[in-house]
């Protein structure tokens, strides 16, 4: 089981990526397998876990972070 420590900064991340894309959540919904598998796939990467959980909470990490799974999730819906 994932600890709570990687959970937190994925789930802020998701949660404010989600929040800005709001007027898409019909497409997010629909695509939430495939969502879901690239988010896991990025994750797979080095550079990209770093982003997402392995930074520190800086203002510049956070931004870094929520841009990341931002750009994930309009990858896929789009």
């Amino acid at each position: 089981m994932a600890s709570a420590a990687y959970l937190e900064p994925l789930y802020d991340a998701v949660m404010v990526a989600f929040d800005k894309l709001s007027e898409r959540h019909a497409d997010i919904t629909n695509a939430r397998a495939r969502v879901t598998e690239a988010i896991e796939t990025a994750l797979a990467d080095a550079d990209a876990y770093s982003v997402i959980v392995g930074r520190p909470n800086t203002a510049e990490a956070i931004r870094d972070r929520i841009n990341r799974i931002y750009d994930i999730i309009v990858s896929v819906i789009e």
